[in-house]
């Protein structure tokens, strides 16, 4: 009789098991899937950068604007960030500087293996360029902008362009009140 209860217990037990409470069978356990892989992340020798502008090689009033059209090109398997762009002036040219800019931008991933527009925009306020005295402003400037992207992986230069500015009738240039300098985009005096 020990023997037959033992054995009916194990079958109830089994039955019971397989069963479960409401009489719905177990799932049989999943069998986890491999993590998916990780991707290495870009880096500054799968980036490019690009600018192009309609004013350049132009000859402009400093009333005329400047505009730059900024892009990127990933070629990484992963996005890259971008967190700006940035203008800088290392040499003077002909005479010629500007202060260096950083313009922000919204961050923005660029996908992998894709080329995305980082920037398309004038590069300032008003015009071209200013004069301390619009009454006596005269003369020209050629003007040399060199830009670069700034990413989470480091700066990707773009290339540079060319154009002149001719001043005539310019607008005045305002006095910065924080350093007292001239908050012009041309130093031509």
């Amino acid at each position: 009789m020990t023997g037959q209860r033992s054995w009916i217990s194990v079958t109830l037990g089994l039955w019971l098991g397989l069963t479960g409470c409401g009489g719905n069978s177990p799932a049989a356990p999943q069998t986890p899937s491999p993590p998916p892989p990780t991707l290495p992340p870009a880096t500054l020798n799968d980036l490019s950068a690009a600018v192009t502008s309609p004013e350049a090689d132009r000859d402009l009033n400093c009333r005329e604007a400047v505009h730059a059209r900024v892009t990127l090109t990933n070629r990484a398997a992963s996005p890259v960030l971008v967190t700006g762009v940035r203008k800088t002036n290392p040499l003077p040219w002909r005479g010629c500087v500007s202060r260096d800019i950083t313009y922000a931008t919204p961050p923005r991933f660029v996908g992998p293996n894709s080329t995305s527009v980082v920037m398309d925009q004038a590069l300032y306020g008003s015009g071209s360029g200013c004069c301390q005295d619009p009454r006596s402003c005269a003369g020209y400037c050629d003007r040399r902008e060199v830009f670069e992207v700034m990413t989470d992986v480091g700066s990707v230069p773009a290339g540079l362009f060319y154009y002149t500015v001719h001043y005539s009738g310019c607008e005045e240039c305002a006095l910065t009140t924080s350093t007292g300098s001239l908050a012009c985009v041309s130093a031509f005096r």
